[in-house]
This record gives structure tokens, C-alpha cells and sequence, in this order.
């Protein structure tokens, strides 16, 4: 089976971009063919075994003066569309949130699916808090064309699935459920000194975890907050540029997964404050490595969280119960070693082979 994976950014590993490119893994493992799109500053193309990457640089169609809101997104949906069919047949298109617009609004009678990591109906509530006038329809436009016209919609959790149905009034019947998964052979624990040291930390501090790409929704002032009032603790930051100063360390974005496994183990807790997510892989991520997530309820990962695990979830975004429930992990230790162990549990039954096998049956149920 030749699977077409339309992905957001060809460089980067973020949340749609991890999901991608696990699935991309896992298919070809599994003999496969594999073409991913994905947007770039320039046009490239890479061939690794049975997975071949595309970067697509969107095109220059209208001068500077007369783009319309979020251009960019409609030139590069526009280009893989063209792409694609310039390409060679394939048996399934998965689109990955609104980057499959063209593709799904031109669509010929191959398969379609579209998974979504979230939507922007919903984080436009959420960032803007006014209601959505005629300025943001460009916003909402692909998305809800690529949910409608697709043979079937996969939502990443059921917070998501509800956006779907309740904003985009898709039809229930088509949507399907399939949680993001976590890689657990890269992701696991690594001793926390071993991994204070390769970082250059000092070892006789605490440490708390931020990591994110979007410092609003995300609430990195409120993980900033958390880690000042608390004793001999110092905050990590991964994901957003920033000058380190004093007991708050910047590491800017990292695209590598190994060295993202080296920090989650140096962290004693992951703060996750976030305000508005599809999912929230970052939590688990950390659970695999062994560090417990103390998470915003407004994560959907939240949804997975059984027994002692709801134990570490923030019912709101206020900086004292973060600190609360953070001294509160680092005074007790039998709660900590619990707690990291039920974690790597919940990650465990999260891994890219099963979630991939999830998205292998729908492919099957339309070729």
C-alpha cells in the first residue's frame, strides 16, 4: 500500500509533526510505501527506504499587498494538492488538520482521512475569547472543508471530537476516536543524575519542566510563577527561545527526541498549564521517561488519567496550585515513585505500534 501523510511543517518536530512522523515509522516498518508533505522554506525532496519526504515551499501567487489572512496556508495546501497529483496514484491520502484543504475540497475518488490535533474553533475561543466575525472565516475555512469532505475524520481525543461534531456539525457517524500514541523505546527513564550532567545542571537543585511552542495558550508565565515561589527549584524551558536568568534555564526548540528524553529525565516534575490543547503528547512523553505531569484539566490527555493519575490534575490555571501540588510530589516520595510508575504504565498502553494498527484498520476498511 502506497499511504500519502499531508503534515504540517517538514522540519519540526512538534505534536502533528511527532504524529506523523511515528505513523510514517511505523507503516514502513511494516513494508509500506510512504510519501509525507510537508511545508518548507524551500522545495526538497529525500528518499529513506520506503519513506519519501516532500518539503513544499508555498507558492508566490499574489504580491505581499494583496494576500488575504493565513496566505501561506492556502498556497501550500494548494501546491500538495498539485503535487500529489503530479506524484503518482496512491491508495489512501491522510491529512493531518486543515493542511489537506485542496485535497479534500478537489478530491478524486481516492480515500481520504483526516486526522485532527486539535481545532481552530476551539483554540480561537480560547486565545481571542470574542466571537468569531467574518475576519476569521479564513481560519476556519479549510479545516472545515477538509472534515466534511473526508471519507473519515479521526479526532485525537474525545474533547476534539466533540469540537468536530458541536462547531463543525460533522456527522457523528464518521468520526472515529484514536488517541496519539508516544514512543516508549525513545522515550524512558534515564537516571536523573546521569541526565543533570549531561545537561551541565547543577545537582543539588529541583527542577519543574516546561515545554511548549506557544507560550500564551500554553501558560509559560504561570510554569514561571510556579517554579519563583517554590524553595530551591529551578524551571527548564524547552520549545520557545529566551535568555536563561537566574533558576530559569532556556534550551530554545529541540528537534531531537533523544535529547528531549535527556531533559524530561532531568526534570523532577513536567508543569503543564496549558489553556487550550488537542491532546497534551508532551505529558505523556514525560510519563515515559519516568517524571509525573502535573496537568491543566483543559488537556484532553487528561481524559486517560485513572486512579492516582487524577491526582496530578490542575483544575485551574492558577500558579499556587501548581506550586501546591508540586511540593506536595517532592516531600513525598512514595507518592513520586508511584506516580511515575503508573505514568510509564498509561504510556506503555499508549504506543506508536498499537495507535498505528488503529489507523492500519480504517485504511483497510476503505482500500
Amino acid at each position: 500500500m502506497h499511504v500519502c501523510m499531508i503534515s504540517g511543517l517538514a522540519k519540526f518536530a512538534g505534536g502533528l509533526e511527532t504524529v506523523v512522523n511515528e505513523l510514517a515509522e511505523s507503516l514502513t516498518s511494516r513494508g509500506h510505501q510512504v510519501t509525507v508533505y510537508g511545508r518548507y522554506k524551500e522545495d526538497f525532496v529525500e528518499q529513506n527506504g520506503l519513506l519519501r519526504t516532500v518539503g513544499v515551499c508555498p507558492s508566490e501567487l499574489l504580491p505581499r499587498r494583496l494576500r488575504f489572512a493565513h496566505y501561506d496556508k492556502y498556497a501550500y495546501n494548494l501546491k500538495v494538492w498539485k503535487k500529489t497529483l503530479r506524484d503518482g496514484s496512491f491508495d489512501v491520502i491522510h491529512g493531518h488538520g486543515d493542511n489537506c484543504f485542496f485535497s479534500a475540497l478537489l478530491r478524486d475518488t481516492t480515500p481520504l482521512i483526516a486526522t485532527f490535533h486539535l481545532t481552530q474553533i476551539g483554540c480561537f475561543h480560547v486565545l481571542h475569547e470574542q466571537k468569531i466575525g467574518p475576519r476569521a472565516f479564513p481560519v476556519f475555512i479549510p479545516e472545515m472543508t477538509a472534515a466534511h469532505r473526508s471519507d473519515i475524520v479521526v479526532a485525537c481525543s474525545k474533547a476534539v471530537k466533540g469540537e468536530l461534531v458541536g462547531g463543525y456539525k460533522v456527522n457523528p457517524n464518521k468520526v472515529r476516536l484514536i488517541y496519539n500514541g508516544v514512543n516508549t523505546k525513545v522515550f524512558r527513564p534515564l537516571d536523573k543524575q546521569h541526565a543533570r550532567k549531561a545537561l551541565g545542571l547543577p545537582l543539588d537543585k529541583r527542577y519543574l519542566l516546561w515545554v511548549g511552542t506557544n507560550p500564551k495558550p500554553k501558560r509559560l508565565n504561570t510554569a514561571i510563577e510556579t517554579a519563583k515561589s517554590m524553595d530551591n527549584t529551578c524551571l527548564l524551558i524547552a520549545g520557545v527561545p529566551g535568555v536563561t536568568r537566574g533558576c530559569t534555564v532556556y534550551f530554545g526548540q529541540i528537534n531531537d527526541s533523544s535529547r528531549m528524553r535527556v531533559l524530561y529525565s532531568a526534570a523532577d516534575v513536567l508543569v503543564f498549564p496549558t489553556a487550550y490543547e488537542g491532546f497534551g503528547l508532551t505529558a505523556i512523553e514525560s510519563m515515559a521517561c519516568g517524571t509525573p505531569a502535573i496537568v491543566s484539566r483543559f488537556a484532553p490527555v487528561t481524559e486517560l488519567f485513572e486512579r492516582s493519575l487524577a491526582t496530578l490534575v490542575a483544575t485551574s490555571l492558577d500558579a499556587a496550585e501548581y506550586r501546591e501540588k508540586a511540593n506536595w510530589l517532592l516531600s513525598d516520595r512514595s507518592s513520586y515513585e508511584a506516580l511515575s510508575v503508573e505514568g510509564r504504565k498509561l504510556a506503555e498502553r499508549l504506543t506508536w505500534e498499537r495507535q498505528a494498527r488503529e489507523y492500519w484498520k480504517l485504511y483497510e476498511s476503505l482500500t
